[in-house]
Parts: C-alpha cells; sequence; structure tokens
C-alpha cells in the first residue's frame, strides 16, 4: 500500500509560492546536517519553536529515549 502525505499549504507558503519547495531543495542539495540544521534553526528564531513542535508529535517510545539521553550527558 502506496502512503501519499498531503500537506495543507501555510499562509507563508501561499504568499510566497515555491519559496519553501526551494529552501527544501537547497537544503538537500548541501547535504546539511543536524548542528548546520540547528544553527539555522537558531538564526532564524525557531528554535524553541520547533522544539515544542516535534515534541508534541513525538511518540512516547521516543520521549522516554530521549529522557534516558538526556539524563545520561
Amino acid at each position: 500500500m502506496i502512503e501519499i502525505k498531503v500537506m495543507e499549504q501555510t499562509q507563508l507558503m501561499q504568499a510566497h509560492p515555491g519559496s519553501v519547495e526551494t529552501v527544501i531543495d537547497i537544503l538537500k542539495h548541501m547535504d546539511i546536517d543536524g548542528e548546520t540544521m540547528e544553527h539555522i534553526l537558531r538564526e532564524v528564531g525557531m528554535e524553541d519553536q520547533m522544539l515544542k513542535q516535534l515534541l508534541l508529535k513525538a511518540d512516547y517510545e521516543t520521549l522516554v529515549q530521549l529522557i534516558l539521553q538526556r539524563s545520561e550527558i
């Protein structure tokens, strides 16, 4: 079975058609690493919001693993 994800366009995506896709293509072409992506999120002021969004969407097992990894540091 093939799963197709359809993402609704945000207001920003509607206001700037193709721009989001262009940025994604650039990042993929650069083969960006996690540290660079973290730097980009911090520079655009989205680090905290992204963290919250990812945590809220994460499953319980993933959250437990992250907490265990954090406690080991």
